[in-house]
């Protein structure tokens, strides 16, 4: 005699039942689908989801490795070019005694067309920053020339702000006997109201290799960013100038070629000679002072004889 509760009875499933049941996107059937999709006529929603998505993880994948060796070649490039500007102040010898030079500026008087200083920044030959002073204008300023000069009326409103007479006896005592490097110097020792011998002023604006040559054309000086994208594969002044930044990109040009820069300036001065080419005098203006000097000192030595001749006739 059997004891217990009766077992159930199962119901009875059709076979078109048993073929929906899994062909069912949920449960036993699905995962059983999902393990092998191509199983049935009917493809899984899961499956046809992550078939969908493989080409463009694919193509992500493909994408964020170039982008990743454009990177790599960039900072391999950068490093190049480094090494190479190391290579180039090596042999240049000892470059303690060079600086470089960059002003801002803003503009004052009507409609902001006057420019006058704002900024000023020294660099070593290394690029890191010497002396970095805003300058509070005496005049009120009429235009900030921001999206240019960097310069906002929170810099030169600021406490450290300085007045261009101070920032002129600082610089006057940096620049004292060091090699200035800049491009376009002369704007900005106008801006500064100082003299800097011109010997000692290395200006990447007028330096030949550095400017634009053409048939026919005497060369001309170019901006600053298309002359060190051009010698050194260095981009600077996207959107505002930073005058640190500038300063750092003349020092980094004059370093690259200082050698040649050096012995052109020895050749044209000579040993011990005036320096004349150096001052900027061409050999033909040369050459008329000299013939110059030499009628006036004739005409002096003809008045003194002829009032010499007179005295003794007396």
């Amino acid at each position: 005699m059997k004891t217990g509760k009766p077992t159930p009875k199962r119901p009875h499933v059709s076979s078109s039942a048993k073929d929906q049941k899994f062909s069912s996107p949920s449960g036993a059937g699905a995962r059983g689908a999902a393990l092998a999709p191509q199983t049935g006529t009917l493809v899984m929603s899961n499956w046809s989801r992550l078939q969908q998505r493989l080409p463009g993880q694919k193509s992500r994948k493909k994408g964020s490795s170039g982008a990743l060796n454009a990177a790599l070649n960039a900072e391999k490039a950068a490093k190049q070019s480094e090494a190479r500007l190391q290579q180039a102040s090596e042999a240049a010898g000892d470059l303690g005694d060079v600086v470089g030079l960059d002003c801002e500026m803003v503009g004052v008087g009507v409609n902001g067309r006057k420019s006058v200083l704002a900024r000023a920044t020294l660099v070593d030959a290394s690029g890191s920053t010497i002396y970095d002073q805003f300058v509070r204008p005496r005049e009120r300023v009429t235009d900030f020339r921001t999206f240019v000069s960097g310069v906002t009326p929170r810099h030169l409103k600021h406490k450290k702000a300085k007045m261009i007479e101070e920032v002129q006896e600082e610089l006057r005592e940096l620049l004292r006997d060091k090699i200035v490097v800049g491009h376009a110097l002369q704007n900005d020792f106008r801006a500064l109201g100082l003299r800097v011998p011109p010997r000692q002023v290395r200006d990447t604006a007028t330096y030949r290799a550095f400017m634009r040559t053409a048939p026919g054309q005497r060369p001309r000086p170019q901006k600053l960013k298309d002359v060190c994208k051009e010698h050194l594969g260095l981009d600077i002044q996207d959107g505002q100038h930073d005058s640190a930044e500038d300063a750092r990109g003349a020092m980094l040009l004059y370093r690259s070629v200082r050698g040649e820069w050096e012995r052109t300036l020895q050749r044209q001065r000579g040993e011990g000679g005036s320096g004349v080419k150096a001052l900027g005098l061409s050999q033909k203006k040369t050459s008329k002072l000299a013939i110059a000097k030499a009628r006036s000192g004739v005409r002096r030595v003809n008045q003194v004889s002829g009032k010499k001749r007179k005295r003794d006739s007396d």
